[in-house]
């Protein structure tokens, strides 16, 4: 992939996709704002394309989502912020279902949601299955620096 094929916290606006493109109301439950940490598109593709699209046609080639559980909690004295592990497994459950939902609206080809987890914490073995799945082809991807735990 060439450097100017790679665009990084791109936010999503009516420049981009308008109605009555399935994309430009696209939301999750929750409203998130749409932010993709990393988009890659095809320059050909990018230049070729009639913006704000309002068909389905001009599509991202990849959203990508990234989360990085670190073992600060695991580490004796530490001061636990904001209720993890809970709190780290929904923020990467929301990712998730923010590429899903930007694979089902046509504005991506594909979608992942890479998780770099240093300590186990807690997803469940079919995880990345279910994601996949349940969420319009999202595969999530674990780097981590941990053996997992049997059955989680």
């Amino acid at each position: 992939m060439p450097w100017d094929a790679i665009h990084h916290e791109v936010s999503f606006s009516r420049w981009m996709f308008d109605k009555p493109h399935p994309a430009a109301t696209a939301m999750t439950k929750g409203q998130r704002q749409r932010r993709i940490d990393l988009v890659l598109v095809k320059t050909e593709d990018f230049l070729a394309a009639q913006l704000p699209a309002t068909a389905p046609g001009f599509q991202f080639e990849a959203f990508i989502e990234f989360g990085y559980l670190s073992d600060y909690w695991k580490v004796p004295g530490a001061q636990v912020f904001g209720g993890d592990p809970v709190k780290g497994r929904n923020k990467v459950e929301a990712d998730v279902e923010k590429v899903g939902v930007n694979l089902a609206s046509g504005a991506c080809r594909f979608g992942y949601v890479v998780v770099f987890e240093e300590c186990d914490w807690g997803f469940e073995e079919t995880f990345a299955a279910d994601a996949e799945t349940e969420h319009a082809g999202c595969r999530v991807r674990f780097i981590r620096s941990h053996e997992p735990a049997r059955g989680s």
